[in-house]
């Protein structure tokens, strides 16, 4: 059986940093990358159970693209502005969660297929 596995893509060092030793209890292998591109070649290589995507560097094509390449992957995406129009759109993308960037044990939560009780991008 393959390790649970991660694979990050944050225009945040701090964030990114802060997530993956968050992740770390949860994720066997936590892999970070500097592009789409790269995310994309970790993904088909890895096999990761979830794709933690900061909109800052991706689009919503980008999405859509991981959710029909990647389907047995939970995509989860984050931006620092929360904004409800953005978590529409992404979810419509094929995004399964759109949380701020801000709410680490959120995106984590989600990561790890617990959803919240309640759930707003303008928490």
């Amino acid at each position: 059986m393959q390790s649970p596995s991660v694979v990050l893509l944050q225009s945040n060092l701090y964030i990114a940093n802060s997530l993956a030793q968050a992740l770390s209890s949860s994720f066997a292998q936590i892999h970070r990358t500097e592009s789409i591109n790269e995310l994309r070649s970790y993904a088909a290589e890895y096999r990761p159970q979830v794709l933690l995507v900061d909109m800052e560097r991706a689009s919503l094509a980008d999405i859509r693209d991981l959710s029909r390449n990647f389907p047995a992957c939970r995509i989860i995406c984050n931006h620092r502005a929360a904004d409800e129009k953005m978590w529409a759109d992404v979810l419509g993308a094929g995004a399964d969660d759109c949380w701020p960037s801000s709410e680490t044990r959120d995106l984590v939560n989600a990561a790890e297929g617990n959803p919240p009780l309640i759930h707003s991008a303008a928490a």
